[in-house]
């Protein structure tokens, strides 16, 4: 970050100067347009008028880290990669990975290359929903837990993990673009670290429910109480009525907990102090932000 000072012009309008480097960088020359805007925290963007310069494709070509490699490109919000030296088994491999990344596509292939294209139309996209998504397939895999329908659970869990992939992407994105921070319902930049935690918790619930599998009736009560804790803390964050008395939950979060409890069930109860941790950074840092 740098600072610059604004200069008043004969006309009595004040005027700074454009950094060398951007103006370099996204070929800005007299007598081009530029687009401002405010955003609702008062801060001033300055944006290229017209389409956005199109990105180079991202290139991978280390097959032993494909699977790692298509994830991260994915999050990092890249909208097009290539998979250079393509075999059939590294198609394969493609092909499994790209379920559990939303829009992620194959565009085209030959005989040596693989394009991957992101079709996602992420302007319609929104943080809070999404998590509240996250919310509801928690309820309906512990409902899958109890009845034991294996098949459903596993697929449920699949659901988990790509809007998980999906909300780190947009997170990716918005530490970069301050317009889409705000157009996705993000409140801060410094905000980010804690969300990024956050939906990483509320993935690991997922797992958690999903390592369980099957559950008795005695330990049930337990596992919808605590994944009642986690949903209503998300969804009263995400509704704006947190507070400090709704985020003193950790007793209630012991007193559920049965000794004999399975090892995952601890391990969920673990997970839901963990996010309540989370959300007590959200709130204390935008309740800081709202006092200034």
């Amino acid at each position: 970050m740098e600072t610059r000072k604004a200069q008043k012009v004969a006309t009595g309008t004040l005027t700074i100067s454009l950094p060398k480097p951007w103006v370099d960088k996204h070929r800005v020359k007299q007598g081009s347009t530029l687009t401002l805007q405010e955003t609702s925290a008062g801060h001033l963007i300055i944006m290229q008028h017209g389409p956005a310069a199109i990105r180079e494709p991202a290139h991978l070509s280390e097959p032993l880290l494909l699977e790692e490699s298509i994830i991260s490109t994915y999050i990092l919000g890249e909208e097009r990669v290539i998979i250079d030296a393509a075999t059939p088994s590294l198609r394969a491999r493609t092909m499994t990975v790209l379920h559990y990344l939303p829009g992620f596509e194959i565009a085209s292939e030959d005989a040596k290359t693989i394009t991957l294209r992101c079709l996602l139309d992420e302007q319609n996209l929104r943080l809070y929903p999404l998590l509240d998504r996250l919310c509801v397939l928690l309820e309906h895999g512990a409902k899958l837990a109890v009845t034991g329908d294996l098949a459903a659970l596993r697929q449920n869990e699949h659901e988990i993990d790509r809007v998980y992939h999906l909300c780190q992407r947009i997170l990716a994105r918005a530490t970069q673009e301050a317009v889409f921070l705000e157009h996705a319902g993000i409140p801060s930049v410094r905000s980010i670290p804690a969300f990024q935690l956050l939906v990483k918790r509320l993935e690991h619930a997922g797992d958690a429910i999903d390592d369980i599998r099957t559950i008795s009736s005695v330990h049930a009560k337990s596992l919808f109480a605590i994944v009642g804790i986690i949903v209503t803390l998300v969804r009263t964050f995400t509704a704006g009525k947190l507070n400090a008395q709704r985020l003193a939950v950790r007793s209630q979060i012991a007193s559920i907990m049965r000794p004999d409890a399975p090892a995952e069930l601890h391990f969920l109860a673990k997970t839901a102090e963990d996010i309540r941790e989370e959300l007590v950074q959200l709130y204390l840092g935008m309740t800081t932000l709202a006092e200034r």
